[in-house]
């Protein structure tokens, strides 16, 4: 199975991310989570791979209100292709943002398995409100044991292979990064880990420099890994790949993660 997560960019130029996307995708057996999906991007997409996926998209469960502004249309989807039955799909409805969440329940192989794909506000924008988001992105994955969960966590600010020595933004009021270190934690706590310690040479690390670069700051150009797939220990991974580059090109301002599992 391949499984691909990706922060398409809200202004990206989607005909570039299709590309990227079809040319990444496999034939068979193939998941694919998409975070920053504007409806304008979710319907090209669906007209793009609707033919050979079952589309789920995070607006469809909570719709822009009237008075919504573009940040409550930032949606995210999950293709599964059609050779992969899906059982049942929502948002998590407790939550600051619930339309930057998505789960489908799947049956692959007789098995029965979650994915997940979340998307973290920005500390910049809401400050408090983004470690209170991380504490019911941890409730959820504590409550539902997920087989894999992928996500674009805006953290950490130090990154590290072993997720007790990361260390993540202060949201303010002593919060510390709480939150985050929490959601993190939890992750751990049941049974799942990070894809990219499979493969990572841990002997190569540098304090301060993250694993892979998935995002660059904009303002002061500091490189960080803030896109992350986690999975079930029983779950074999046999490759991981962050194309960073082809993201860019594609427009987006995020790596696409591509995980093939054995």
């Amino acid at each position: 199975m391949r499984y691909i997560d990706w922060n398409i960019k809200c202004t990206s130029d989607i005909t570039k991310i299709v590309k990227l996307l079809s040319s990444k995708k496999a034939s068979s057996e193939c998941i694919i989570a998409l975070q920053e999906v504007m409806p304008a991007s979710a319907e090209r997409l669906v007209e793009a791979f609707g033919d050979r996926f079952h589309i789920e998209y995070s607006l469809n469960y909570r719709e822009p209100g009237e008075f919504d502004t573009n940040n409550r249309k930032l949606g995210v989807m999950i293709m599964i292709s059609k050779d992969i039955e899906v059982i049942d799909a929502g948002i998590c409805e407790r939550n600051v943002f619930p339309e930057r969440t998505l789960y489908v329940d799947i049956d692959y192989k007789g098995q029965m398995m979650k994915a997940m794909a979340l998307h973290s506000l920005t500390g910049v924008s809401f400050k408090m409100a983004k470690s209170v988001q991380f504490r019911t992105f941890a409730e959820y994955v504590n409550s539902c044991t997920p087989a894999i969960v992928s996500f674009d966590a805006n953290e950490p600010k130090v990154d590290h292979y072993d997720v007790s020595k990361m260390e993540f933004f202060d949201q303010g009021q002593n919060e510390s990064g709480s939150g985050a270190k929490l959601f993190f934690e939890t992750m751990i706590n049941n049974n799942l880990r990070d894809v990219l310690t499979d493969v990572y040479d841990s002997s190569s690390y540098a304090l301060g420099e993250p694993l892979k670069v998935s995002h660059i700051i904009g303002s002061t150009k500091a490189k960080r890994r803030y896109d992350f797939v986690f999975v079930r220990k029983d779950l074999k991974v046999k490759n991981v790949e962050y194309l960073y580059d082809e993201s860019i090109a594609a427009t987006s301002d995020h790596a696409m993660i591509v995980v093939d599992f054995e």
